[in-house]
């Protein structure tokens, strides 16, 4: 616009040809009005440019209006009553909608919906606006703006499933023009940064690649402290370290629930032991947005590698790149960039000292030159693409990032997701056995008038030591056999001798002795046990206080 005033005053041209878009085509179109110099445009098509007089603007191309007709005739034929205009927030978008609504009307039909999308929206607000039109009753759409952004409508629609069956989509003859100019032979070449890619190669033939291919991944830089004390944890991520601390907590737990009815070692006070019944949150996973070059198939490639699409987000130059790895995705940048490999290069070229390359590298097959299917060109520029590579002597040299940096590949939790199932998966089903043999086991406790009072007697039971459980039959430990011994020599020192005048009389003190001996050792086991506060039979204390003394 600025250029169009210049010309018309410094200038003094007698006509301009253009502008291109609608927007552009209005000022202009005023502007040649007052100067009195005529305005020609080829490409601005909105139905909305309605010079005032004198009216020196002379408009080529064939007004959107023109096309309501057949658009409306196409609704009537299918006989859907319903539709959904999608149209840019510009004069071209907003331009054909009343005029498609007059012309739907008079074919008993309407829009229910009009979505109006800014230039400068992107995927999430596109993915919002999709979502919101899947859960309408209609599914007949009419798309009315610039093919750059309805190339990311259509991507985005793919992506969730409204390209499938059941879905109807009515572009505007602005947008079939471009398709539509990319059948064969409409192009008798292409040239450009084009990659070579299968899917491509069904409607083209490409040339060899007169450039490497690949995909890498560039991350600012990241310098190492060296005498960082905590370097040992940057080989793991942390999640994994997160994981294998709550793996620990979680084995401990196990084997203190396996244990404390019937290990002394782990009983005592809940202070104690509260480290072991601990559990913890497993962490989600990143969700880092990443950047791509603006319409370049590597968007496509990082879907298939498991990003999600509304993590990706595109660049159109290196600057705006450069301000994204700086911002970082909590500041609505990215955390990495990906590209071909060449973009990359180029790209570290200018700002070598901030960014680096890092992880592994997509293979992809290079940069190549397009002819349509069965061109006969496509092997002689092959030739002379190999002369040119074979004279090529030497190579620019890239950076890669200055020395000291973090670099490295970082272990994270999937490296070990089967370990951990394996561990869960055991220690969970120990729990579990333990769980059901106890309540089978303790049937009386559960059956109580309520289920709080019934938890309250299971906890109070479960903490209780198990006397009848296998270490406590036998020895319960070393230390309670040295006060079985000290309690049965109190008892049996001073008495007499008894005399062993025959063979039956020995065997009759010997059995007296064994019987004492066995009562002794039950009244040390129930004195130890009154003193932790463990609750005895009236039989056993009745025995304790008078039998062994009546033996004696």
């Amino acid at each position: 616009m600025i250029t169009a005033l210049s010309l018309l005053k410094d200038e003094r041209v007698d006509a301009i040809i253009g502008p291109q878009k609608s927007e552009q085509a209005n000022f202009v179109m005023d502007l040649g009005g007052r100067a009195h110099v005529p305005i020609i445009s080829f490409s601005a098509t909105s139905p909305s440019l309605l010079p005032q007089p004198p009216n020196y603007f002379l408009q080529t191309a064939q007004s959107d209006d023109t096309q309501v007709g057949a658009i409306a005739a196409i609704i009537k034929y299918f006989q859907w009553k319903d539709i959904v205009m999608i149209f840019e927030d510009t004069v071209y978008g907003k331009g054909i909608v009343p005029y498609l609504a007059n012309a739907l009307q008079d074919n008993d039909a309407k829009i229910a919906y009009r979505s109006v999308f800014p230039l400068s929206a992107s995927d999430d607000f596109i993915l919002k606006e999709l979502y919101k039109m899947m859960t309408m009753q209609t599914r007949v759409f009419v798309v009315q703006m610039s093919h750059s952004l309805a190339a990311r409508l259509f991507l985005n629609a793919k992506e969730i499933g409204m390209m499938n069956k059941g879905y109807a989509w009515i572009m505007t003859s602005g947008l079939m023009d471009i398709y539509t100019s990319m059948e064969p032979n409409k192009f008798d070449a292409a040239v450009g940064d084009i990659t070579i890619t299968a899917n491509r190669s069904f409607y083209v033939d490409f040339t060899l690649p007169y450039a490497e291919g690949g995909v890498s991944m560039v991350v600012p830089v990241s310098y190492e402290d060296v005498n960082n004390k905590w370097t040992f944890l940057k080989p793991l991520r942390s999640d994994l370290w997160v994981t294998s601390i709550g793996f620990f907590i979680l084995t401990g737990f196990a084997i203190w629930v396996l244990e404390h009815r019937i290990n002394v070692a782990f009983r005592g006070p809940p202070s104690q032991h509260v480290g072991m019944m601990l559990w913890f949150p497993f962490s989600t996973l990143n969700q880092d947005k990443v950047g791509h070059a603006e319409g370049s198939f590597v968007a496509d490639l990082l879907t298939r590698r498991g990003f999600k699409r509304s993590n990706l987000k595109s660049c159109k130059s290196d600057k705006e790149c450069s301000e994204a790895l700086s911002n970082g995705s909590q500041n609505n940048g990215i955390s990495a960039f990906f590209g071909t490999a060449p973009h990359i290069n180029f790209f570290l070229s200018k700002y070598c000292k901030k960014y680096m390359k890092v992880g592994p590298t997509y293979r992809t097959d290079g940069f190549a030159f397009v002819f349509p299917r069965g061109s006969p060109l496509v092997s002689d520029v092959s030739r002379e693409v190999t002369k040119i590579i074979d004279n090529m002597s030497g190579y620019i040299p890239t950076c890669t990032g200055p020395e000291n940096t973090v670099a490295s590949n970082i272990i994270s939790l999937e490296s070990f997701a089967g370990l951990f199932a394996i561990t869960g998966g055991v220690t969970m089903t120990c729990l579990l056995l333990f769980l059901v043999i106890y309540l089978l086991k303790n049937k009386d406790l559960v059956q109580r008038s309520s289920l709080w009072l019934s938890l309250c007697v299971m906890c109070r039971h479960f903490d209780q030591r198990d006397v009848s459980s296998y270490p406590f039959c036998r020895n319960k430990d070393s230390q309670d056999l040295e006060l079985q011994d000290i309690s049965v020599s109190s008892h049996f020192g001073g008495s007499p001798a008894l005399p062993r005048s025959s063979h039956s009389s020995d065997s009759h003190a010997e059995l007296e002795g064994r019987d004492v001996n066995d009562q002794t050792i039950q009244c040390s086991l129930e004195d130890t046990l009154r003193k932790e506060g463990q609750k005895i039979t009236a039989p056993t204390e009745m025995l304790c206080n008078s039998g062994l003394k009546a033996n004696v």
